[in-house]
């Protein structure tokens, strides 16, 4: 069994902070998100909220974006890093492989809902946007439940991302002989 060195516990340490950042509060900014709009053929805005009350929502949306996009991009950085450092060792490390490649395919989903996260914060922080029918509002967080250009590929990530997490833990695909 190979030795971990401080190197690699500080990467591994750092990818699972920012993983925990990642998913956990994207977790949490979904169940804020579909708070706000009545299920059905139409995605439409709860009635039992006031515009207020729903914008104050969208803001906790938005404050919460800025950790979870800083949380991907630490993992992120610290997947790259680790497949440079551990590439030789990926072809007995199936499990690593797998993890590696599952991530990567978040990374395009994952850079859409960040900019439209930030195009949201924009609006919100720098513009002062209080309206929930503002075309910024409706395009940058509305639209991200609605479309389906969006919501597909960002269900899918979150599914690689948790997807990665099970290959990490049970390791399987680990060969013993080298």
């Amino acid at each position: 069994m190979q030795q971990k060195t401080k190197t690699d516990k500080l990467i591994l340490s750092l990818m699972a902070i920012g993983y925990i950042l990642w998913m956990g509060i994207s977790l949490a900014r979904s169940f804020i998100a579909f708070d706000l709009v009545k299920p059905g053929e139409e995605i439409v805005l709860n009635s039992a909220y006031s515009t207020n009350i729903a914008m104050q929502s969208v803001y906790i949306f938005s404050m919460l974006s800025v950790y979870s996009d800083i949380g991907f991009a630490i993992a992120a950085l610290c997947v790259i890093i680790l497949f440079i450092l551990k590439r030789k060792q990926l072809r007995s490390k199936g499990w690593m492989f797998m993890a590696i490649i599952l991530f990567i395919l978040c990374v395009p989903a994952e850079t859409v809902l960040i900019y439209h996260d930030i195009q949201l914060g924009l609006s919100v922080f720098w513009d002062n946007v209080r309206d929930i029918n503002h075309p910024a509002i409706q395009d940058h967080f509305i639209g991200r439940l609605t479309n389906p250009l969006i919501t597909v590929p960002s269900g899918l990530s979150f599914l690689s991302g948790l997807t990665a997490i099970v290959f990490v833990i049970w390791r399987p695909l680990n060969n013993q002989n080298n």
